[in-house]
């Protein structure tokens, strides 16, 4: 990591309240800008690979973007489309709370990268690359 705020500091923004710090860089709180933006113009297509959903910043970002556009979602994990639902353990016992993301349309790949892009998957490749060339 290689960012550096303007008084030298180091600047990576990691824990809880990410968008109140996000706030006091211009540089940040402008990347956020242009996700949103980009996202909500029309037929935006977004590709997520890795990421849990558990940023309510980012989520708020993508749920207003796709209020506004209706854009497309392809989420690559292994737990698919179903890492947006939101399942509370209390005492043991899953309890689903649905989550406004869960209208956001979304295709999914469960497979490994490896076999994806390694070559053995050609079905699964090409999933993911019709979805960015459409």
């Amino acid at each position: 990591m290689n960012w550096f705020a303007q008084d030298g500091e180091q600047l990576l923004v990691m824990g809880g309240d990410k968008h109140t710090t996000m706030q006091q860089y211009p540089i940040l709180k402008w990347y956020a800008d242009q996700f949103s933006e980009y996202l909500s113009r029309p037929s935006s297509r977004l590709m997520v690979i890795g990421y849990s959903f558990m940023d309510q910043h980012i989520n708020s970002i993508l749920l207003q973007a796709w209020q506004n556009s209706h854009f497309e979602m392809f989420i690559v994990g292994p737990d698919g489309r179903d890492i947006l639902k939101k399942v509370n353990r209390t005492y043991n016992r899953p309890i689903y709370c649905p989550e406004a993301l869960e209208e956001i349309t979304a295709y999914e790949s469960t497979r490994e990268l490896r076999s994806t892009f390694g070559g053995s998957d050609a079905v699964e490749h090409g999933k993911l690359t019709r979805f960015l060339t459409m």
